[in-house]
């Protein structure tokens, strides 16, 4: 796995031994190349996994970028791998379960995303418990929601656009069309 745009561009990130789906490099590209420039952005990352897509983004000039992974050991991961491409001054690593209280303490501390990137476990109602839980209020006004998730799940929000690449769905949310 690796960087595949930006600053960091071509630098190698660790994977380590836990059980991972990490994004192919097709849908990173598929997914940065929609999403444009992203200088002075504020990205949130969910089920974080390695920190690839958060560390994309950062690489590619977003502002800063919190990570949200519940496992203790992808949480060093993902601030090795911040390390090793120089980021982990723009960025936080939270070791959560992305749940309820998650929103609550970022409404709390009043932190509004630019981008907020989803990617939960395929197939496993992880979809359903995030829309259950999850709080517009924390995207900015022109911001969007984006969830990586199999093409057999359908999320309970109707997108703004889905795009389909392999077995894999991007599905779009924008904050204008609050649901």
């Amino acid at each position: 796995m690796r960087v595949i745009g930006g600053s960091a561009k071509k630098q190698k990130l660790i994977t380590g031994y836990e059980t991972v789906r990490p994004t192919s490099d097709t849908i990173k590209e598929t997914l940065f190349n929609l999403l444009g420039d992203l200088k002075q952005t504020y990205f949130l990352d969910l089920f974080a996994g390695t920190g690839n897509i958060g560390i994309e983004a950062l690489s590619r000039g977003a502002a800063s970028a919190i990570f949200v992974e519940k496992s203790v050991s992808l949480c060093k991961i993902i601030r090795q791998n911040l390390k090793l491409t120089h980021f982990d001054e723009k960025s936080s690593v939270l070791r959560r379960e992305v749940t309820k209280s998650l929103f609550e303490n970022f409404l709390d501390k009043c932190f509004i995303f630019d981008i907020v990137f989803a990617d939960p476990p395929y197939e496993k109602g992880m979809i359903k418990k995030l829309f259950e839980c999850f709080d517009n209020s924390i995207i900015s006004n022109d911001g969007v929601l984006i969830v990586q998730h199999s093409i057999r799940e359908k999320p309970l929000r109707k997108p703004s656009r889905e795009l389909k690449i392999g077995d894999t769905n991007l599905s779009f949310f924008e904050s204008k069309l609050k649901q």
